[in-house]
Formats: structure tokens, C-alpha cells, sequence
């Protein structure tokens, strides 16, 4: 993690603990009013091993990745509606990752799926690629 953004920090609580599938372990939350952004997330700069890093009411939290997460699923069982800047994904059991990628293969979005629906907003219409738990699908979204 760098310097600056150490300042801000109130506590490294989690660092060093290994949490459980299901169980997440704080990391970081801000002080003196401020709010951590996923641009703080992503200075973090740590190795984790079946983990991931992700913000939630502005404070970074770590959890275990399920290794059942690396199964796919049968493609009919993802579902994906785009319109007004917006993708919205179902049928992505928990703990599968997911990912959005533009034509040049650059990630636009990712995370794991919590079992429920996912929304991603999108500033410009286009074609993207949605990836999760194995499958992949061409999408087209407008704004």
C-alpha cells in the first residue's frame, strides 16, 4: 500500500489473517472523513492466495474465493439484459468470477458473484464481452 494512502487509513486489521469462504476480513477504512474509492483499492500491493480484495461501504474488506468457483456453468443459465448505459447479469452462482471486457480485451469491470444480480453501468454504447464462471457472451449496450 503506499504512504499517502496509509494516512488515511484507520486500521490494517485483516492483513496477515486468512478469512474463510463467506467470512471476509477488514482491511483498510478511512479516518477523518475520508472515503475509500476503488482507485484506493487498486494501489493496494499485496499477494494473496485464493483471495480478493474488494470495497464495500467504503471500507476494503479480503475474502476467500470458493475453488468451486473455477466450474462452469451451463451457458443457457446466464442471463444478461444491457439498455441505458447498463449491464445487468443473473444466474451467476456465488463465488464464480465475472468480468467485462471491451473489444481491445481491456477488464471494464470485475468482481465475484454474491448469487445475486450484477450491475455494471457502461459510459459508452457499444459492443462488450461478458465473461462469468466459464462462459463468455458478445453484448451489445446503448446508453
Amino acid at each position: 500500500m503506499t504512504d499517502p494512502l496509509r494516512d488515511k487509513l484507520d486500521v490494517l486489521t485483516g492483513v496477515g489473517m486468512e478469512p474463510e469462504v463467506g467470512n471476509p476480513v477488514l482491511i483498510a477504512e478511512g479516518v477523518d472523513g475520508y472515503r475509500l474509492t476503488k482507485s484506493d483499492l487498486l494501489k493496494l500491493n499485496c499477494i494473496t492466495d485464493g483471495c480478493e480484495f474488494y470495497l464495500d461501504n467504503d471500507c476494503i474488506l479480503m475474502r476467500k474465493i470458493d475453488p468451486s468457483a473455477n466450474e462452469k456453468i451451463d451457458p443457457a443459465q446466464l442471463r444478461i439484459r444491457t439498455g441505458n448505459g447498463m449491464v445487468e447479469a443473473d444466474g451467476i452462482p456465488a463465488g464464480h468470477r465475472y468480468a467485462l471486457y471491451n473489444l481491445s480485451g481491456i477488464i471494464l469491470a470485475k468482481g465475484v458473484s454474491d448469487g445475486g444480480t450484477i450491475r455494471i453501468p457502461v459510459s459508452h454504447s457499444g459492443i462488450y464481452i461478458f465473461q462469468a464462471a466459464g462462459v463468455g457472451k458478445k453484448i451489445r449496450v446503448s446508453e
